[in-house]
């Protein structure tokens, strides 16, 4: 707009008469500030750099939608009630379970046995095709990431990451047995 029409006349124009709407495209590079997991400084920035365009047009209003940050909370939230609901089944469903099993002579120490035999059936073969399906999975999405932006991205897992994330599932194992 400013290219085309004097300055004098642009900031006498209604821009409601020609547009109901602006679409603005972040300038490059746009894949810096989608570099950090937190939303609110994302939103920020976005509203901050939004709202200097919108007041240069005479945009008295700003709706700013971000559809990739409110697609990342909504699947947050999502993710946060599912597990939720499934922890609460659990509980339930252990409550019953450990009350037959005290019902036919089983000692605390036999149920937390038990326990112990049954959470490390299940974990350890889901831990190891975790670890397979999260590297190749990580790979083929760092890859798509890569290629698609200009962003170089490390396509290994680092080991570390892995060690930690193991050995806080372990500190956090006895809580949930116990």
């Amino acid at each position: 707009v400013r290219a085309t029409i004097p300055k004098k006349n642009w900031l006498e124009l209604n821009m409601r008469d020609y547009a109901t709407e602006l679409i603005f495209s972040y300038p490059q590079p746009r894949t810096d500030i989608y570099l950090t997991f937190d939303t609110e400084p994302l939103k920020k920035s976005l509203v901050k750099w939004a709202s200097k365009i919108t007041y240069a047009l005479r945009f008295d209003e700003l709706n700013v939608q971000m559809p990739v940050a409110s697609s990342f909370e909504n699947f947050i939230g999502i993710s946060i009630l599912l597990i939720y609901s499934l922890l609460m089944i659990s509980v339930d469903t252990r409550t019953f379970e450990i009350g037959i099993l005290r019902m036919v002579g089983l000692d605390r120490l036999g149920v937390i046995g038990v326990l112990i035999a049954q959470a490390l059936l299940y974990s350890i073969p889901g831990w190891i095709l975790g670890i397979i399906l999260g590297f190749v999975g990580n790979f083929v999405v760092m890859y798509i990431l890569e290629d698609s932006s200009s962003v170089p991205l490390q396509k290994l897992m680092p080991v570390l990451s892995i060690v930690i994330s193991t050995l806080i599932a372990f500190g956090i194992f006895p809580d949930v047995v116990l």
